[in-house]
């Protein structure tokens, strides 16, 4: 099990930042990556599930929660998924399933709040008021839709 915790100062706030990820039964390695970063904008949340039938899902969730930070710092989101899965195909070796995983995310800029994603998962935001947003997706006949299923 990862758990990560921290809390970071924006301008007008704190966030306590909770994450915890879970070992597959079975798994001699957990395939799961977080990327938290504070960029002057604001704040960076990235998970990522590495596929547990992808022999290297590992560096591919690493590199998808790398990407989606640096894509999110940059401030410019169009065409968001099509860069996403650009990048992170870039540079990988042999078949790039062996590398599959799925990516959430949350950014918060000064008052508003971005979050989104591709494949399954959840992700959400809790405020002093309750959840704030939240994504979420399930799986369905054993089936997880991933980066790759951005296709």
């Amino acid at each position: 099990m990862i758990i990560a915790q921290d809390k970071i100062v924006l301008k007008d706030c704190i966030v306590q930042v909770i994450g915890c990820t879970v070992m597959g039964k079975g798994k001699i390695e957990n395939q799961d990556s977080v990327e938290i970063r504070q960029v002057e904008s604001g704040l960076i949340i990235a998970v990522a599930d590495g596929l547990g039938s992808a022999a290297y899902s590992k560096e591919g969730s690493e590199k998808a929660v790398k990407i989606t930070a640096d894509i999110l710092a940059e401030n410019n989101f169009e065409n968001f998924a099509e860069r996403l899965l650009s990048l992170w195909k870039n540079g990988l070796q042999g078949n790039i399933n062996q590398y599959d995983t799925t990516i959430k995310f949350i950014y918060v800029k000064a008052s508003k709040i971005m979050v989104g994603g591709i494949g399954d998962g959840w992700i959400a935001l809790k405020n002093q008021n309750g959840l704030e947003s939240c994504v979420a997706a399930s799986e369905f006949s054993n089936q997880t839709d991933s980066i790759l299923s951005a296709n």
